[in-house]
């Protein structure tokens, strides 16, 4: 509590936990989407609430009871690419009788996968043996970012126009209807890409979110478009009550649950318990090369595994610290608790 009667670390403490936390809604919503889209975007409000969980949980918890302090911590866009083909796959599942199983089954495997992966994590931690990662070879965890890089792509852009990628869609990309909602998207994301090779200032991320978003509402009031057009043409998200961001938490949804469903996302399951094994131990080493901090390997993943198991109890997915996120925090000065919490 010290820090409060100091402003000079109260301050950059502050003004990151407020730059990550608005820059983390907007995350949450495009994770949401990417999981929740398709046949399944009917959805996506309980799909906001499940990553918002993760964000609120787990980073209060890592925030907290890690060794670093002002860590901060988000669900992993990699992992989410495994979720939403889950998700998919659930979907359209010949086990499932009606379509009231689809999202108590899907909100139970996210469940599922989050609790089994923070308990292989706290084991890793308990029996200290997080060092197995060295064995991994490069080719493979090369070639599997490199593969969710392309399902995020994919993803994406069936977000952007609601079209699935499959090689009988992809002429209707071109056509100008759709044109119109993917070509801003990409534009923004090479402007981005562009920038942050070139610069490297913490601010730049939200200040283009920001511009980005004021361009748009521009451009709307330039060609005398409505919300309600723009929210037409799919452009923006349509309307949902915030009561329903947390229906996937209502009980009674689960005796719903498609069991041959579930199980038969075993594989899946599996693969998001390695792949956040993998992905926290890359990361830990990020973050002490980063931040110059002495990371204790052992209690970072009992605390990650500690906060994963809660995080799945509420239904949240995987969640695990931001290596990029914490090297800016500590860029702009926030190295105290307070910024992740």
């Amino acid at each position: 509590f010290s820090i409060l009667s100091q402003p000079r670390v109260l301050l950059p403490n502050l003004a990151s936990g407020l730059i990550f936390g608005l820059l983390n809604i907007a995350y949450a919503v495009s994770l949401a989407a990417f999981i929740f889209t398709g046949g399944i975007s009917e959805y996506l409000p309980a799909g906001v609430g499940i990553v918002l969980i993760a964000y609120f949980v787990a980073g209060l918890i890592i925030a907290i009871g890690s060794s670093i302090p002002g860590i901060i911590s988000t669900p992993k866009g990699n992992i989410c690419v495994i979720v939403a083909l889950m998700a998919a796959s659930i979907a359209g599942s010949s086990s499932l009788v009606s379509q009231q199983q689809v999202l108590p089954t899907i909100v139970a495997a996210i469940m599922v996968s989050t609790i089994v992966s923070g308990v292989f994590l706290f084991t890793l931690g308990l029996f200290r043996i997080g060092n197995l990662i060295r064995f991994i070879p490069y080719p493979v965890i090369g070639g599997y970012f490199a593969g969710a890089g392309y399902l995020l792509v994919k993803g994406a852009l069936s977000v952007m126009t609601g079209l699935g990628f499959t090689s009988g869609q992809l002429h209707m990309f071109i056509q100008p209807q759709y044109l119109l909602l993917w070509a801003p998207g990409l534009l923004f994301a090479i402007l981005l890409f562009g920038l942050e090779r070139r610069y490297k200032h913490f601010l730049l991320m939200p200040a283009l979110l920001l511009a980005g978003i004021g361009l748009f509402y521009l451009l709307l009031s330039l060609t005398g478009t409505s919300i309600g057009q723009a929210k037409g043409l799919g452009l923006m998200f349509p309307d949902f009550s915030a009561g329903r961001l947390f229906t996937h938490l209502n009980i009674a949804l689960f005796q719903h649950i498609s069991a041959p469903a579930l199980i038969g996302e075993a594989g899946n399951i599996i693969t998001i318990v390695f792949l956040c094994a993998i992905s926290a131990l890359l990361i830990t080493s990020v973050v002490e090369i980063g931040t110059e901090q002495y990371v204790n390997l052992e209690r970072e993943l009992k605390v990650a595994g500690a906060a994963n198991i809660v995080t799945g109890l509420g239904g949240g997915v995987v969640s695990l610290p931001a290596a990029a996120d914490t090297i800016l925090s500590y860029k702009l000065g926030a190295k105290s608790r307070l910024s992740g919490i």
